[in-house]
């Protein structure tokens, strides 16, 4: 009889790539900073955007929460969509400000993880190799 803790007990995941939602994910992030990256240029030079470029903008929006399978991700990003399109200019400059730290916290967060796993493995044979001698 198998123990019910045995190794043979619990499904283990081979899978240790991504979630497969994530490469998409990332481009639409990608896709969304660098439009957001154009609307803030032309507004510096006091270019005043389309509507046809404003839908673009809030579209690359919709599809980052698209792209996310939390539905509260994708209602967030809908609503910020929403909120950017029904915006005066000024109002715009602040949603798209927000939009893009999200963005850019978003994009740093493998960084982190990969850094404070590292740090902590390095951590580790530091002192392993501080015990051995």
């Amino acid at each position: 009889m198998k123990s019910p803790a045995g190794p043979g007990s619990v499904p283990q995941s081979t899978n240790l790539g991504p979630p497969p939602y994530e490469p998409e994910w990332e481009q639409s992030i990608a896709h969304l900073e660098r439009r957001a990256t154009l609307y803030q240029e032309a507004d510096k030079k006091g270019q005043v955007s389309t509507e046809a470029e404003v839908e673009e903008l809030a579209g690359a929006m919709r599809d980052v929460g698209d792209k996310h399978p939390d539905p509260e991700v994708r209602k967030d990003w809908h609503q910020k969509a929403k909120d950017f399109t029904r915006a005066g200019r000024k109002a715009r400059r602040e949603l798209l400000h927000d939009a893009k730290g999200l963005v850019g916290a978003l994009i740093s967060i493998p960084f982190v993880v990969v850094g404070t796993a590292l740090h902590i493995v390095g951590g580790s044979v530091h002192a392993a190799g501080a015990a051995i001698g």
